[in-house]
């Protein structure tokens, strides 16, 4: 998908667009790198003529009417290209781990959906920590991977389990715990018995792997807990 040097970049975009609509209609096979390559480009003449919330718009409307064609796979890869030109971009981000998110449940992919509760939280950490939308993403995240661990050697098989995070019963343990003390901490002070009782659960389950970072995270949360509790 190569692309006119002499022509603007909406002009560019648009042909890019209907170059990727037809392919997607007639079912010809994509060439996914060349249209990443293609679409990187565009972003950078645009970001140049500082016209990036311009290719954030035309972009967003690209992702979304690949889920309109059913092309799953290419709203993915649209948003994920966005998301690296909106890396320092808060409510893009939020926008565009939302859609990820609702593609992900749309289509029953657990993982994905876990994904994006995470990436959710994570972010909500930083510009909505305490708020009900990072309450909601911390339960979430913790409510799937309760889920994963009942299941997991049916889900190891059925969800194709390779992220590095998850890929042994182990590491979806410690993310669970990681996941309990990060709604420790946004309980510690206006609900510190239901943030003991998370500390709790996850020291159960770290017992058996014995001291470490996560135990040393619980010890420190729990002495901070009780020391505030001192004072009141």
């Amino acid at each position: 998908m190569n692309i006119n040097i002499f022509s603007t970049p909406k002009r560019k975009f648009t042909k890019l667009e209907k170059r990727l609509v037809s392919d997607v209609l007639s079912n010809k096979q994509i060439d996914v790198i060349s249209f990443q390559d293609s679409l990187k480009e565009l972003g950078d003449m645009f970001i140049r003529k500082d016209k990036k919330e311009v290719f954030n718009e035309k972009t967003v409307s690209l992702a979304q009417k690949m889920q309109d064609y059913m092309r799953f796979d290419m709203s993915n890869t649209i948003v994920k290209m966005l998301m690296r030109f909106n890396a320092e971009n808060p409510e893009m981000m939020e926008k565009l781990i939302r859609m990820r998110l609702n593609l992900s449940e749309r289509r029953g992919h657990l993982l994905g959906v876990l994904d994006g509760n995470y990436q959710l939280g994570k972010l909500y950490n930083k510009i909505k920590r305490g708020s009900p939308e990072h309450l909601e993403a911390l339960l979430n995240t913790k409510n799937i991977l309760k889920t994963i661990l009942a299941n997991y050697n049916n889900a190891y098989e059925t969800l194709n389990i390779s992220n590095k995070f998850l890929s042994t019963y182990e590491s979806c343990e410690f993310k669970l715990c990681s996941t309990r003390i990060s709604l420790a901490y946004f309980f510690h002070k206006t609900d510190p018995k239901r943030a003991l009782h998370e500390l709790e659960e996850a020291e159960k389950t770290m017992a058996k792997y014995g001291p470490g970072k996560i135990t040393d995270q619980i010890e420190l949360l729990k002495n901070k807990i009780k020391a505030h509790a001192t004072k009141t």
